[in-house]
């Protein structure tokens, strides 16, 4: 195929240059009628315009340029004048590692320049992370084992784990001290009526024991924290013989005798509110449940209860038929009624002594004298 120089025209792509001359290249006369319409192109073809300098298509301006102020080459150059020489720095003359570090030793720190009589609270007045250079105390934490089984403690400046822990420098007496003074005017006064346990117990029959704990762990969350004791005296629950027997039964080893104290703890729930509104419920349930009577507590007699009961005893009946005008509520009844309960508890030869007096009471027997 024969190679021939021509002119090509490019008039509609390159509006800024109307002609253009094609320089040292050979190209088929078919792949002329074909040119790419990119302006990479004429780069590589290393087109040229009419004063014979390498082509360079304009570029449309972009609006940031139109909005931007002009800038150009005098004004670099007059701002560049205006600013001063930079001055020339010996570093034969500039301070070493070891001169900032004896620069950093020998000025004091806040903590030795505290004296004795400073307001801590003003020093540390909220929670925050620890701060040797606040802290006037020498305190150690963490031990570097070295190689000659010599350990070496961390000082407060170097040591890490005091910044991890969790500390309680803005909770001493001069912090709490400032709380309440800040608080009391929102309080009122403890009300008489509750000057002693026993009248609090009276009031509050209903005790609800948590448990917060503090730890260093990467997580806040503690699973005992989600327990719930629940503790109320039987007795404030105003029960019957009945009731307070069935209950007894139901809660099993969760009464205390001695204390006459039912425990009831929550911890199947993962939050602490869940278990709390659990206890309450098993409490509301149980108290319930004993209240019920069933058809077949009409039948109970003295040997199927666990404790002694008077309204049940056989003791009860024959003192009816020999004496059928006295009343349970007398003094001598109250106190035969009180040995009995004991007797079937323990025995022992004060308790006999008691009933045998008891009952001299009761059938208003004389006693017989010792001489006879």
């Amino acid at each position: 195929m024969a190679c021939n120089m021509r002119v090509c025209q490019f008039n509609n792509i390159f509006s800024s240059t109307p002609t253009l001359k094609r320089v040292g290249t050979c190209v088929p006369r078919r792949s002329v009628r074909t040119v790419p319409r990119k302006i990479g192109i004429a780069h590589k073809l290393q087109l040229k315009d009419e004063r014979g300098d390498q082509f360079k298509p304009e570029k449309k301006p972009l609006l940031r340029d139109i909005l931007a102020p002009p800038v150009g080459p005098g004004i670099i150059e007059e701002t560049r004048k205006s600013k001063p020489p930079l001055e020339k720095v010996d570093i034969a003359k500039t301070l070493t590692r070891a001169d900032v570090i004896g620069l950093m030793q020998e000025s004091p720190t806040s903590a030795e320049r505290m004296s004795n009589d400073k307001d801590w609270t003003k020093v540390w007045p909220t929670a925050a992370t620890f701060n040797w250079t606040k802290f006037p105390v020498s305190v150690t934490q963490g031990v570097k084992v070295m190689k000659r089984d010599n350990p070496r403690m961390f000082e407060k400046d170097v040591s890490l784990e005091l910044m991890k822990i969790p500390n309680f420098l803005h909770l001493t007496d001069a912090h709490l001290d400032k709380h309440c003074n800040a608080l009391q005017k929102y309080l009122s006064k403890w009300p008489s009526e509750l000057s002693s346990s026993l009248a609090i117990a009276q009031h509050f029959p209903v005790e609800i024991i948590t448990e917060d704990y503090v730890r260093s762990s990467p997580s806040i969350r503690e699973p005992k924290s989600r327990i719930v004791t629940l503790k109320v005296r039987v007795g404030s629950l105003q029960l019957n013989a009945r009731a307070r027997d069935k209950l007894i039964r139901l809660a099993k080893d969760r009464y205390n005798a001695k204390t006459d104290l039912l425990t009831i703890v929550g911890d199947r729930c993962p939050r602490r509110k869940q278990n709390e509104d659990y206890v309450k419920y098993l409490l509301t349930a149980l108290y319930m449940e004993c209240r019920k009577v069933q058809e077949w507590e009409e039948d109970v007699k003295e040997e199927d209860v666990t404790k002694y009961r008077w309204d049940l005893s056989s003791s009860r009946k024959q003192l009816k038929k020999i004496k059928p005008d006295l009343q349970d509520t007398a003094e001598e009844i109250q106190q035969y009624k009180e040995v009995l309960a004991e007797l079937h508890e323990t025995e022992s030869q004060e308790l006999y002594d008691k009933y045998r007096e008891s009952v001299i009471k009761v059938l208003g027997i004389k006693a017989a004298s010792s001489g006879s």
